[in-house]
């Protein structure tokens, strides 16, 4: 897990975190890495809004990965919001909206314990689409979080973006915000038993107000039950 995080970018001083995940492959192994190494900083606390995965699901993980999700829930530095049980009930005109307010009640609420690394980790911002909101709503979402974590100095942002390239138009906005893009995506050249796909690891840098990419890395992952293989195209794995 460690290296997983450390070739995203994870552990390096970096605001917006973009995580584009493909149609037809899983990015939740990322996610749990995140959340992880987050965890495991000191005074460090997390809001996270689960859509596409159950908040038991990332708990299973944890276990998995050697962190207790559990713990953190009740020393109240990991702070929830389960999409489905919150907002399955409320109109499109004002879900995103109260989804902010939200998750900025619990970005004060972990401020006021003391947490001072504080990560916004959305696991899948496209699920809302699902429930009727428009692409223009969820862009408009994820600009609003990125005012909240810029006026924060140690507040970061972690969003996953479900079936990205098929919501292109969210992509490349939410993009140009990040200082990290993380794409994964299935082998063109097909399946095979020891690769399910590989990560596109873009870090961003601003010059004169234009977006560049500052670095572009391309690895090869295979995910196991209780870790992940990293490999650099015609490289063998290494264990995580």
């Amino acid at each position: 897990m460690a290296l997983l995080v450390s070739a995203c970018g994870f552990t390096e001083q970096r605001k917006i975190i973009i995580v584009n995940e493909n149609a037809d492959v899983d990015g939740s192994f990322v996610i749990s890495s995140v959340i992880g190494q987050r965890l495991r900083q000191q005074s460090s606390g997390i809001v996270l809004v689960c859509c596409c995965q159950s908040l038991k699901f990332y708990e299973a993980c944890g276990r998995k990965l050697g962190y207790n999700l559990s713990m953190s829930i009740n020393k109240q530095s990991l702070l929830p919001i389960e999409a489905l049980r919150v907002f399955n009930d409320l109109s499109s005109t004002s879900i995103l909206d109260d989804l902010y307010e939200e998750i900025h009640a619990k970005v004060k609420d972990l401020q006021s314990n003391g947490m001072k690394n504080i990560s916004i980790i959305i696991d899948d911002l496209t699920f809302f689409a699902n429930l009727t909101c428009s692409e223009k709503q969820l862009i408009t979402l994820g600009m609003r979080l990125h005012e909240l974590a810029n006026e924060n100095e140690h507040l970061s942002l972690i969003m996953k973006i479900g079936l990205a390239d098929l919501h292109q138009h969210v992509t490349n906005n939410l993009e140009d915000l990040a200082d990290v893009t993380v794409t994964i995506e299935k082998l063109k050249s097909g399946e095979f038993r020891d690769v399910d796909g590989k990560l596109v690891i873009k870090k961003m840098k601003s010059e004169n107000g234009i977006i560049m990419v500052e670095n572009e890395r391309i690895l090869l992952y295979h995910v196991g039950d209780h870790n992940v293989k990293l490999m650099a195209p015609g490289e063998n794995g290494l264990k995580i």
